[in-house]
């Protein structure tokens, strides 16, 4: 830092919860446990450390951090939630603990409290990366496709596998669901959009029938973004999940008015605004309802 010529200076030191002061230097000497110093008159550069003790009596330093997992495989879209561990010269972990700095350098993005979210392609290994006091850990994650495998009985849509004629667009940023039922027990496979105008990109997610009036209300399933081609458009759903029999509601979100689709004025539809990205777990209480459908089904697998 810096301080004008010929002025004081005072530095408080304050130990972390469970340690107490070992030790203050000044210009690399000892001045003793002191809970401040004031260098005073400042003519020319100064150094200042200090070393603490805990509560078992030995100075700890921290010396390695170790990331948790050490690898990690993340479909596209998902997340993995990974943790740090600052250890001491003894390799005994640091209490309390810092707080850490994270980083990924590719693949997605990483939070302050080191949840990792996937980007949309696939891709790695990407390295994790946790700091703190200039010590740094590490840990490995690759992206993949999120490919389903499922052992299977019989393949089963549910949804509109028709090309409807009449057309559509002007949906971007509008998360829109139409309810179709499952007549028996089925594992979600893929998810199929058809599409008449290209622009900007696409998620489809499933949602069960528990919101208001049998409305679409938490999320079930889903795929990952990806930029869809005029016809059909099928995505794997990043994880396979098992269905009961009963009412669910399929959903798309648009990130463009530019992207066009059939659509047909029968049905039961919802919808409401919703800013393209990461889709959220439940839909919302209080969407806009009206009678519409579009060309869009979910590919299922009964059991064997």
């Amino acid at each position: 830092m810096g301080v004008n010529k010929g002025a004081n200076q005072t530095f408080s030191i304050t130990p972390a919860t469970g340690y107490t002061i070992g030790s203050v230097t000044v210009d690399g000497a000892s001045v003793g446990a002191v809970s401040s110093y004031t260098f005073s008159n400042v003519r020319k550069n100064h150094t200042i450390g200090a070393s603490f003790t805990g509560s078992g009596g030995n100075s700890s330093v921290l010396t390695n951090i170790t990331v948790s997992p050490a690898t990690a495989s993340v479909a596209v879209n998902g997340t993995q939630q990974f943790t740090a561990t600052a250890k001491d010269q003894s390799g005994n972990a640091m209490t309390p603990k810092p707080a850490f700095s994270w980083s990924v350098n590719g693949g997605g993005t990483i939070t302050s409290s080191g949840l990792f979210t996937a980007d949309a392609a696939a891709g790695g290994p990407y390295v994790i990366t946790a700091a703190t006091g200039g010590v740094n850990g590490t840990a490995a994650v690759t992206v993949t496709t999120g490919s389903v495998t499922v052992t299977t009985g019989s393949s089963i849509t549910i949804g509109e596998t028709n090309i409807l004629s009449d057309g559509d667009s002007g949906n971007g940023n509008l998360l829109v669901a139409q309810q179709t039922s499952l007549g028996q027990a089925a594992t979600v496979v893929s998810m199929s959009f058809y599409v008449n105008t290209t622009g900007g990109s696409l998620r489809m997610r499933i949602f069960d029938a528990t919101g208001p009036g049998g409305g679409p209300g938490n999320l079930m399933a889903q795929t990952g973004s990806f930029t869809p081609a005029i016809g059909w458009n099928n995505a794997n759903v990043i994880s396979s999940v098992s269905l009961p029999a009963g009412t669910y509601w399929i959903a798309y979100l648009p990130s463009s008015n530019s992207l066009g689709f059939g659509v047909d004025l029968t049905g039961s539809a919802a919808y409401y605004t919703y800013t393209y990205g990461t889709m959220p777990a439940k839909f919302s209480a209080s969407p806009t309802t009206i009678a519409a459908h579009w060309s869009f089904y979910a590919t299922l697998q009964t059991a064997k």
